[in-house]
């Protein structure tokens, strides 16, 4: 019988199609003659019921069931809902935001009137044509915020159905990239949708994992999404890459081919519809990075 001529059962009823037969085993009867009350009589070195145990097999199977399938039909069916609900919360799992308060304003309507301003004041470079591609810094706003602002004006009165996000992380050492795949980004100015389609195939690229305690506090991606919903709404959906160590560190051609590979990843992504946003710094300067290129005026 194929899968379309089969009847459209619960999971429920599927799971007690399967378990009431097993009130017939042996061990079941057993402890259900125990509680039937039926006597049990050594018969050619083998334990068996009275006579009578025919008219209370019904009863036995009963009794089996109330006593010993029932509390574990009960519980399995309570853990496959709970394991259902789980599927269901993953799928529908949202990046809280961690940096709000932090990095940027926690509250909706200051954060959207600083990005908004910030973007409105930028002296941002005429573009010709559509912009694919932006390097933004991913300091705190009230550094970087008017930099970050110049890149994101460019975006104005444009649309993307897609941002590619690349950025870093800060806490925790990556081998080749991490993506997290969850329904969306929490931001104060909500939530950004994230594109399941493409980080459902990238993970299944070797390259390509899931470091959760990498995205945990992570800013270099989270302080571009509040830009990015000012600039462009919430009508894009996100894939945000922390990208770190890839290999070949000590041998530059083994790191070329390593980068390309992720690049080839990434690229039949990439479309008219597109933004790629690089999120950097450029530089970390002071003594704990080995780089202090101001020392004559440093206090």
């Amino acid at each position: 019988m194929g899968d379309r001529d089969r009847p459209a059962i619960s999971g429920f009823h599927r799971v007690r199609a399967l378990m009431v037969p097993l009130a017939a085993c042996g061990a079941c009867r057993l402890h259900a003659a125990h509680y039937c009350g039926i006597k049990w009589v050594k018969s050619n070195g083998h334990e068996s019921p009275a006579a009578n145990v025919t008219k209370v097999g019904a009863k036995m199977r009963r009794t089996a069931v109330r006593h010993y399938i029932s509390p574990f039909l009960i519980g399995l069916v309570v853990w496959i809902a709970a394991a259902a609900g789980g599927r269901a919360g993953e799928e529908g799992k949202i990046h809280s935001c961690a940096g709000a308060g932090r990095w940027f304003p926690a509250d909706a309507a200051e954060l959207r009137g600083k990005a908004n301003a910030w973007i409105d004041a930028a002296q941002a470079p005429p573009v010709e044509g559509r912009v694919r591609a932006l390097v933004v810094p991913h300091a705190g706003y009230d550094y970087s915020g008017p930099t970050a602002a110049a890149a994101y004006r460019l975006l104005r009165g444009q649309k993307y159905s897609r941002v590619i996000l690349l950025a870093i992380s800060h806490s925790t050492p990556i081998r080749g990239v991490s993506v997290l795949d969850v329904a969306g980004y929490q931001t104060p100015l909500g939530i950004a949708q994230v594109d399941r389609e493409v980080v459902r195939c990238l993970l299944k690229n070797k390259s390509f994992a899931t470091v959760e305690a990498a995205h945990r506090t992570e800013h270099s991606d989270e302080n571009q999404i509040p830009f990015l919903q000012c600039a462009l709404g919430n009508d894009f959906k996100l894939v945000s890459l922390l990208v770190g160590q890839v290999g070949g560190e000590d041998d530059p051609e083994a790191a070329a081919r390593n980068y390309a590979a992720l690049a080839g990843a990434i690229r039949p992504w990439i479309d008219a519809q597109t933004l790629l946003v690089a999120s950097s710094d450029f530089t970390h300067y002071g003594e704990p990075y080995g780089f202090v290129p101001f020392r004559r005026d440093a206090i």
